[in-house]
């Protein structure tokens, strides 16, 4: 198990997600929001972004399962 820090929970394993087209390995348990702050640790970091859903600036949809969710609040598993 790894320990990355204060940011990220700790993780066994990088999980595949899928963004478009492309695909990306981000820490497995953490937020979706974290995954992306582990892929562009600046970018991310400076957004506008209230990391507690109410802002709605981070809301994303996603395909889970042939399930539709929106939110950002989805650990990657």
């Amino acid at each position: 198990m790894s320990t990355p820090g204060p940011l990220f929970r700790p993780f066994d394993k990088l999980v595949k997600i899928a963004v478009g087209d492309k695909e990306f390995e981000v820490p497995e348990g953490n937020m979706l929001l974290r995954a992306f702050q582990y892929l562009s640790p600046e970018d991310i970091s400076y957004g506008r972004f209230c990391w507690n859903e109410e802002c709605q600036y981070c809301r994303v949809g996603l395909i889970l399962a042939r399930t539709r969710r929106t939110g950002w609040r989805f650990p990657a598993s």
